[in-house]
């Protein structure tokens, strides 16, 4: 009876210790770029299991990020405001110093607090309550099969898009003051463009990218965020349809600071 008792009592004891773990530089570093990427996009960041899933803040595209890579144990870490918290935690990546991870636990077993801190300075964060985010973690159940619910005769076409084509999206983007590119589909071929018509002494229209050759015919205009196309450096791109629904998905694949990303991206179909 007392070892069952001294064995739940060890227990509870190690569900409220708390966890530390010691991050590298190097992946701080990285971890750092992940959530200021993250923070053009969105208010907050859900991570459970090392693993980000979550929308942006329009539920126009949605975010699939593993941080195996630079947490060597399970992190769940509710993080709100993170354009304020890159801004206070920069000071450590830009003085490239090992960062301690410290989060601490209530009564109830939920995380109360989080640390990150050096030899010589710390930053202690109270944990939000998860319901008051505006972004939400979404499972990956629900993001395969209710979310995006993509039709199973496979994608309208796949592509690589280039360093250079990135560089030349931004150009584009800021030259013609939009933050959003078109998808055309017409004539058997599909056109990534860009086209500003508000200010009557700038009107232009710029097509990026051309793809032949689809999987199969569509015609009609879609229309994406194009901040997430910026978070990269380059990317595979591959299209589909949702089931059942004029409804069209981008998957752009790439990695950020060598962590893997992938961004769904979300447009209805205009017909023209």
């Amino acid at each position: 009876m007392n070892d069952n008792l001294n064995d739940l009592i060890t227990e509870n004891l190690e569900k409220n210790k708390p966890l530390e773990l010691e991050i590298e530089k190097t992946k701080f570093s990285q971890f750092l770029k992940i959530i200021s990427s993250l923070s053009k996009e969105c208010v907050d960041v859900v991570i459970k299991d090392n693993k980000i899933s979550q929308r942006n803040n329009s539920k126009s595209a949605f975010f699939c990020v593993s941080l195996d890579s630079i947490f060597d144990k399970p992190v769940d870490l509710l993080m709100s405001r993170i354009d304020k918290k890159v801004e206070l935690l920069s000071s450590f990546k830009n003085q490239k110093v090992d960062v301690k991870f410290i989060t601490d636990y209530d009564d109830k077993k939920e995380i109360k607090s989080y640390t990150f801190k050096d030899d010589y300075s710390k930053l202690v964060f109270i944990n939000p309550l998860e319901e008051h985010l505006n972004n939400k973690y979404i499972k990956e159940s629900e993001l395969k099969n209710k979310l995006l619910n993509i039709d199973e005769s496979g994608s309208i076409f796949e592509h690589e898009i280039s360093k250079f084509l990135i560089e030349r999206i931004y150009s584009i983007s800021k030259g013609l003051d939009v933050n959003s590119i078109d998808l055309e589909f017409k004539n058997g071929k599909a056109e990534f463009k860009m086209s500003s018509s508000e200010n009557k002494s700038n009107v232009a229209t710029g097509t990026i990218i051309t793809i032949d050759n689809l999987n199969r015919d569509l015609t009609g205009l879609c229309s994406f965020r194009i901040q997430p196309f910026l978070m990269l450096t380059e990317c595979k791109v591959a299209c589909y349809l949702r089931q059942n629904q004029e409804v069209l998905f981008l998957k752009l694949e790439s990695e950020i600071e060598n962590i893997p990303i992938v961004i769904w991206l979300i447009s209805s179909i205009e017909k023209g």
